[in-house]
């Protein structure tokens, strides 16, 4: 089941299912487009995690018994991704945030609620892995290595503006690459045509 609506229904069209879509799509509204493609990534990692045991995906238990067992399979799914299919901890909780807007915007209650356990076993996990490894910034004699050790001219002078404009624009790498896929929604990775250049104060070509 995907967890994002394929397509805008017509309104005019009036019908009971055409006004659900339409209300799915406004509660999913308010997430922006990447947090929706990880969401559904993560929805689609439970989804086939429980298609070989065919256990209902939504996690509806009343009773004491059936609450425990919700528990218990956010439990082993959470394990699974650790252990199984090596997944950070941060990881982890994004595909549980997955699961939780799934069952809001489907009406259901927040599966993660209520679940000490489930929460306890975030922690251990967590131990497990120690403190995390920060990752060192570039620094600008880092910059002026990589720019001197490209060739001049060409596909590497595509390279050192590139390096350039990401390094003093601080961007994120989202920002600045593409999505190998292809799946960038326009206004958030950089664009040739959102690059404009400058002589003396007039606009110019390059190239």
């Amino acid at each position: 089941r995907s967890l994002l609506p394929q397509k805008r229904p017509d309104a005019c069209l009036g019908g009971a299912e055409t006004l659900d879509q339409l209300a799915l799509e406004a509660v999913m509204a308010k997430l922006a487009d990447s947090t929706r493609r990880v969401y559904a990534s993560g929805w689609k990692q439970w989804v086939l995690y429980n298609s070989g045991s065919r256990a209902p995906l939504f996690l509806d238990g009343e009773e004491r018994s059936a609450r425990q067992e919700d528990e218990q399979r956010l439990i082993r799914f959470v394990v699974f991704l650790h252990q199984v299919m090596k997944r950070s901890v941060g990881g982890i909780r994004q595909r549980l945030s997955a699961i939780r807007y799934a069952h809001i915007s489907s009406g259901f209650p927040d599966p993660l609620v209520g679940r000490p356990r489930l929460w306890a076993a975030i922690a251990g996990l967590q131990r497990w892995e120690g403190a995390p490894t920060r990752k060192l910034p570039v620094t600008p004699s880092m910059l002026r290595w990589l720019i001197q050790h490209l060739d001049a001219g060409g596909f590497s002078a595509i390279i050192k503006g590139a390096l350039l404009t990401g390094w003093f624009f601080m961007m994120r790498a989202s920002e600045l690459l593409p999505q190998v896929d292809g799946t960038d929604p326009l206004n958030r990775a950089l664009r040739p045509a959102d690059v404009a250049f400058y002589r003396e104060g007039k606009s110019c070509q390059i190239g």
